[in-house]
C-alpha cells in the first residue's frame, strides 16, 4: 500500500513525542494522543505521555497524523479507503460553507477528519489549520476582554453613584485591561475566520474545471477557441 510519511517514519524507529498529537481515522474519530511508532500495519500510540500499555490502529484505519506544530503524515490517502461509503471515495464536488462553517459536500455533512482529508489533497490544511488556530486565540480573548469591560463599566458607574473612589478606580482598572484584549482579539478572530474561509474557497477552486470560449485567428480566418 502506498504511504506518504515522513523521514522520521521511514526509520521505523521508536518516538515519543513531547507535544500531544491528533491521530484522524478512516471512520472520521480524532485521537488526541503521542504516536510512538508508525509501521507498514500499525500505527503505535499513548493516549498519555510515556504512558503504557501502548495502544494501536492499523494503518489502513489511520487518514493522517497532525502534530503540534501543524505538520502532517498522511498515512492513508483518501483514495486507498476501503469504506465506500465514505464522503472521500466520492467523485469531486463543491464544498458547500456558510462563512468559516462547512455546510455540506457532496450534498452531505462532513465531519473535521474528513475535510482535513479532503484539503490535504488540495493543499489547503495548512492554511484551514492557521486560520482555526487563531480563531481558538482570539474568541477567548475579545471574550474575556468584553466581559472585564462590561463588569468594570459597572463598578465604575457604581463607584460614581456611592462616591467610592476605589470602587470607581478598580473598575476604571479592569476597563483599561480589557481594552488590549479587545483591540487585539477580534482582528485574531476576524483574520483566522479570512483563512478558513479561504481554504474552502481554494478546494473549490482546485475542484472547479475552468472553460472558456474566445476567438482567435487561424490560418483560415477567426475561430473560436475552447480553452480548459
Amino acid at each position: 500500500m502506498k504511504r506518504f510519511i515522513s523521514l522520521a517514519l521511514v526509520a521505523m524507529t521508536a518516538l515519543t513525542i513531547a507535544a500531544q498529537q491528533r491521530i484522524y481515522t478512516t471512520d472520521g474519530q480524532t485521537i488526541r494522543g503521542y504516536v510512538v511508532n508508525v509501521t507498514d500495519d500499525y500505527v503505535y500510540f499513548t493516549l498519555k505521555e510515556a504512558s503504557e500499555p501502548l495502544d494501536s490502529l492499523l494503518t489502513k484505519e489511520v487518514y493522517n497524523i497532525v502534530y503540534k506544530n501543524g505538520s502532517f503524515d498522511i498515512i492513508t490517502p483518501a483514495q486507498q479507503t476501503t469504506d465506500k461509503g465514505s464522503i472521500l471515495s466520492q467523485p469531486k464536488s463543491m464544498l458547500e460553507y456558510d462563512g468559516h462553517k462547512i455546510m455540506s459536500y457532496s450534498g452531505k455533512s462532513i465531519t473535521e477528519s474528513e475535510w482535513l482529508a479532503l484539503a490535504s489533497q488540495a493543499n489547503v490544511d495548512q492554511l484551514y489549520r492557521q486560520g482555526k488556530t487563531l480563531r481558538r486565540v482570539g474568541i477567548p480573548l475579545w471574550a474575556s476582554g468584553v466581559g472585564f469591560a462590561v463588569v468594570g463599566g459597572i463598578a465604575m458607574l457604581a463607584g460614581a453613584q456611592n462616591n467610592s473612589t476605589s470602587l470607581y478606580v478598580a473598575g476604571e482598572s479592569l476597563t483599561i485591561f480589557a481594552t488590549p484584549l479587545i483591540v487585539t482579539g477580534i482582528p485574531l478572530h476576524c483574520v483566522g475566520n479570512k483563512k478558513m474561509e479561504k481554504s474552502y474557497q481554494g478546494f473549490n477552486a482546485n475542484n472547479t474545471s475552468h472553460i472558456t470560449l474566445n476567438l482567435q485567428s487561424t490560418n483560415e480566418g477567426v475561430g473560436i477557441a475552447l480553452n480548459f
